[in-house]
């Protein structure tokens, strides 16, 4: 019976699905990367990277056009996440995954932004937040798709995304989105 209740309670205070979702896409800049002393990774190249957003709209948390940069930091080259969001009511944690796929369309990694902390209102994502990228990593790297992967409200609401909506999304678009493509934890993130 105490199983039952327990269950019964976390299906009251956890959403799960979308009743709609909303795609938009965005010039995500150039795929030069500037280094010291002039040199640029993909120096002469005309692509410019995409940003593709996906909002659902019974999600408390709505992304703005938001995507990933890639910038060199010495001693090394770092994933950078930039744009906005706004909430439609107060949260205490959020988790935005970005899917980063390169030149030939291939899924290269799975980035988790993460943070813990009162929320109301529009918000930049976190200027210190970033991750390790090699050089080959960056020189590849093309589309980044976005999506609120899950969120805490004040009132201690769990909003979860649905795998299969972003896919079915995403196969649109003929972007591939498996279930391996979620995010590694990785250690060495910066916030």
């Amino acid at each position: 019976m105490k199983q039952l209740i327990l269950i019964l309670l976390f299906s009251a205070f956890t959403h799960r699905g979308f009743t709609q979702l909303t795609v938009t896409k965005s010039d995500g800049g150039t795929v030069i990367t500037k280094l010291s002393m002039g040199i640029k990774v993909n120096e002469g190249s005309s692509l410019k990277r995409e940003f593709i957003t996906i909002n659902a709209t019974g999600c408390p948390m709505q992304l703005g056009d938001i995507g990933v940069t890639t910038i060199y930091n010495d001693p090394g080259y770092r994933y950078k996440p930039t744009g906005n969001f706004g909430t439609t009511e107060a949260i205490v944690a959020y988790e935005v995954h970005h899917v980063l796929y390169n030149v030939f369309g291939e899924h290269m990694t799975t980035l988790s932004n993460e943070e813990i902390t009162d929320i109301e209102g529009r918000k930049e994502f976190g200027r210190y937040s970033s991750w390790y990228a090699s050089e080959n990593d960056i020189s590849e790297y093309l589309v980044c798709v976005s999506y609120v992967a899950n969120v805490r409200t004040k009132t201690g609401v769990i909003w979860r995304y649905s795998y299969k909506d972003i896919k079915a999304q995403l196969d649109k678009l003929k972007i591939t989105f498996e279930e391996g493509y979620t995010p590694k934890k990785d250690k060495d993130k910066e916030k």
